[in-house]
């Protein structure tokens, strides 16, 4: 249905309480109302994630048309005519000292909560809004159109990235700042969180006494062992609203809390034996005694079933569970199919947030979240650590632990996440400095999977959409359970000297933003929930440029990129360091790189120059250094790093069936070191591999220098190694395209490589020969020289400096009269600063 609100204009109105919105003279304005979810047939919303309040100024406002449909998210946009400019007024708000009675104007003025800092700097159209201290929830700031040009920044001495810790911390309203570690930020001047903070209180298990014997450190592990935390809330409380959105964690003296869980199980089969059948992405057959006899399944709307596919991790919310058939249905389809792409999957899943399972020091569960009922309250139950006990109640070690059912001497202060975006900015020429945003929440998995690839269904602590010339300067964004910043339509962008740190999915996500650039930032811990979360993702932006940045300790790709059909032509991916990534964990995932580009169709250049990668994994298959996929072309690859990576240095696939662009400027892989000397255990067992190479369209592979450490990993048995034209396009009837692996290469020009195998024995792992099948790659380097390829190159150890503690220089004489020349770009690789 449509309905229209038709509003009469008004001249001059101060406020306009019921839209939030600030109203005082004409300017123009492109507003967000907010996004509401509508659905029907008995299905349960995800409850608003916050409501928006607007830095906006309104001339009189037009006609307002709703569209409501099932499942279907909405968004109200109000469009005016006329630019605004801002003034050179400076509106100062500080959240401990301020008061909302004062001008504002200046710092002995200054305005205490953040929503009148920013009605003030609307009404006044101000230039600049400078904040200092904690700043609670209570709605995403919306920086809209009128307001271009706006600079948000701190006062009171913040120093740049180099001299601030690097998690934030909080506690709840009303208490002390120097609250046992609970508040603080060591320097960063202003934070703004996403989240509320609850108080939780000693509850007792029905089987405990009253009172624990013992004293100290022992009394406090008898109370762990047997106690919880609790809060109930009543349906209509902002708590009760977070929590039924069901949030991945919450967070405990900053420290990053998740849902009790099963172990990891198996599902038996799809629902259907056609596993590409529409009903697959529905639910499956779990295995026998995956959800046993004793769990209540009229609380099944209250679970969480987190499903492995191959490269990506889903989160589903639970519409039936059969126990006479085994079958397990989601109130939304996955993305992919289950029984499809299993390579890596293995049929992995678990379930979260049941009531029936114990809960573990540190893990916590909410009952009754999984409805939407006015009258039915939620229940948040947390289970602390003993180090946590020990702080909370400040025990001397000859103090015992008195508590009795329902009361506590003490609470513990829990941060639910209320907001995914904490800040959202639809205005050209916008400048953010010196704040640290900390715990938003991930993205709400009710209404829709949360299954998609890199994450892509994860909002951004800071969000930017359609507006120009942003900047994000000096900025941390930590402990959030989706993205940390997320850009889409955001030309000119510009993020530098951010601290992206522990976040649920992508560090940085940038799509369709001509000329954005990341650089001088530090990315560190992402994909902790969603696991396809990039590091560094920008794609399908024209002449953008990601570089000198270090991403680590992630769980997918370190960088990601490209864009399909030339939308990501010229885009750079230049001096960073990107290491430490991927998990061989049970919760792990595969299929990804170093970096890991896409431009399928493309026939203009896109680049990845003077990186280094190393020390990159995976469950499965992948852990590759740089990964050109989806039979990409163009990509120019020169003066990288790669080593100690659990596959190929060099992984170029062509998706099966997904010809190269036609015309595409030839892929350059030239002067890069390529060390292969990792593995993990799948690799291990089936082998390994330095260059994976399905590309069929012209390349050139010059001046590099590839070596085999089989001291460090002796399961690479093959040099090259790859699919024949053949397998991908069986139909073809192209003259090169065959099925002999050899014939891949009829476009390919290799030249002037060094080649060398740190045991002394180069194999015969070359492409061509007659002793393995389909002439796959077991021609010795003299016969891959008869045929034309490799006739300068050269079999010698290329002498790296120190190897041991990275320098990989070649000083061999005979490599450098190749012209091989110095990794340059990796002398200046990553940022000027460090965490």
């Amino acid at each position: 249905e449509s309905t229209k609100i038709h509003v009469t204009p008004i001249a001059q109105i101060s406020w306009i309480a019921a839209l939030g919105i600030l109203h005082t003279r004409p300017r123009l304005a492109r507003i967000s109302m907010g996004t509401t979810r509508f659905s029907s047939a008995g299905r349960q919303p995800c409850p608003p994630a916050s409501l928006l309040w607007t830095l906006v100024q309104l001339l009189p406002l037009a006609v307002l048309t709703v569209q409501t449909t099932e499942t279907t998210t909405v968004e109200t946009t109000m469009q005016w005519q006329h630019h605004s400019t801002t003034t050179g007024v400076t509106i100062y708000v500080d959240a401990r000292a301020g008061s909302d009675s004062a001008a504002g104007t200046a710092p002995s003025t200054a305005l205490q909560t953040l929503r009148s800092g920013v009605t003030a700097c609307a009404v006044a159209g101000c230039q600049t809004l400078l904040l200092h201290g904690d700043f609670y929830g209570n709605g995403t700031a919306t920086i809209g159109k009128p307001l271009a040009g706006l600079t948000i920044a701190t006062w009171g001495g913040v120093p740049e990235h180099g001299g601030r810790s690097s998690t934030p911390t909080r506690a709840g309203p009303g208490q002390d700042q120097s609250d046992d570690g609970q508040r603080g930020r060591g320097g960063a001047s202003a934070t703004l969180f996403g989240s509320i903070v609850v108080q939780l209180t000693l509850q007792l298990n029905q089987n405990q006494k009253p009172t624990s014997s013992g004293s100290g450190a022992t009394a406090v592990r008898e109370a762990t062992n047997a106690t919880v935390f609790a809060a109930t809330f009543a349906a209509g409380t902002n708590a009760a609203q977070a929590l039924r959105r069901l949030p991945g964690e919450i967070w405990v003296a900053g420290v990053r809390r998740e849902m009790v869980r099963t172990e990891m199980l198996r599902w038996d089969s799809p629902l259907s034996s056609n596993t590409t059948a529409p009903v697959n992405t529905e639910g499956f057959v779990y295995g026998q005694g995956d959800i046993p006899d004793g769990w209540d399944l009229d609380a099944a709307a209250d679970w969480s079933v987190s499903v492995h596919h191959s490269w990506v991790k889903g989160f589903h919310r639970v519409q039936s569970v059969d126990r006479s058939n085994r079958t397990i249905i989601f109130t939304n389809p996955a993305k992919f199919a289950f029984g499809t792409e299993l390579y890596c999957s293995d049929h992995r899943y678990y379930v979260e947030n049941v009531a029936e399972l114990e809960l573990t020091p540190g893990s916590w569960r909410c009952r009754g979240c999984g409805t939407l009922a006015a009258s039915t309250p939620v229940t948040l139950e947390y289970r602390p650590t003993a180090a946590e006990l020990l702080r909370r109640f400040d025990l001397p070690q000859t103090t015992k632990v008195r508590a009795t059912r329902g009361h506590a001497t003490a609470g513990i202060p829990v941060s639910i996440p209320a907001m995914e975006e904490i800040m959202t900015i639809a205005a050209d020429g916008v400048t953010v400095r010196g704040i640290v945003l900390a715990e938003a929440a991930g993205p709400c998995c009710r209404d829709t999977a949360c299954d998609a690839d890199v994450a892509a269904m994860a909002s951004g602590a800071i969000s930017v959409t359609n507006a120009w010339n942003v900047t994000i300067i000096n900025v941390t964004v930590s402990n959030v359970g989706g993205a940390g910043v997320r850009a889409v339509g955001a030309p000119g962008l510009r993020i530098t000297r951010a601290a992206v740190l522990d976040v649920g999915a992508s560090g940085i996500f940038v799509l369709t933003s001509a000329d954005a650039r990341v650089n001088n930032s530090i990315v560190r811990g992402f994909g902790l929930r969603h696991r396809g979360g990039p590091g560094v993702r920008l794609a399908s932006s024209l002449d953008g440029r990601v570089d000198h940045n270090d991403i680590s300790q992630g769980s997918f790709n370190g960088l990601s990129g490209g864009g399909p059909d030339d939308t990501g032509a010229g885009s750079s991916f230049d001096s960073n360091l990107v290491h430490g990534n991927g998990w061989v964990g049970i919760d792990a995932i595969c299929d990804y790189g170093g970096i890991h580009l896409s431009t399928t169709g493309s026939v203009k250049p896109v680049y990845i120059t003077g990186n280094a990668f190393w020390n990159i994994t995976a469950f499965h298959n992948g852990g590759s250094g740089i990964y050109m996929d989806v039979s990409s072309t163009g990509i120019q690859v020169e003066s990288n790093l790669v080593h100690s990576t659990a596959y190929a240095p060099i992984e170029w696939h062509i998706n099966p069936g997904v010809s190269a662009a036609v015309g595409a400027i030839a892929t350059r892989i030239i002067n890069n070191v390529l060390v292969a000397s990792g593995t993990n255990a799948f690799y291990t067992a089936k082998g390994g591999a330095v260059l994976y190479w399905d590309g069929l369209s012209p390349s050139v592979f010059e001046r590099n220098v590839v070596v085999v450490n089989h001291t460090q990993a002796p399961a690479v048995s093959t040099l090259f190694t790859g699919r024949t034209c053949k397998e991908d396009f069986p139909t073809s009837t192209a003259a090169n395209c065959t099925a002999k692996y050899a014939d891949n290469f009829a476009e390919a020009t290799f030249a002037a490589n060094v080649w060398w195998n740190t045991s002394g024995v180069l194999a015969a792992t070359f492409p061509g020969g007659v002793a393995c099948p389909d002439d796959r790659a077991c021609a010795s380097l003299s016969d891959w020289q008869a045929r034309g390829f490799d006739v300068k190159s050269v079999v010698v150890d290329p002498r790296f400096k120190n190897p041991a503690a990275g320098d990989f220089t070649v000083t061999a004489t005979a490599a450098l009269a190749l012209g091989i020349a110095p990794l340059s770009g990796l002398a200046d690789a990553g940022p000027t600063w460090s965490l």
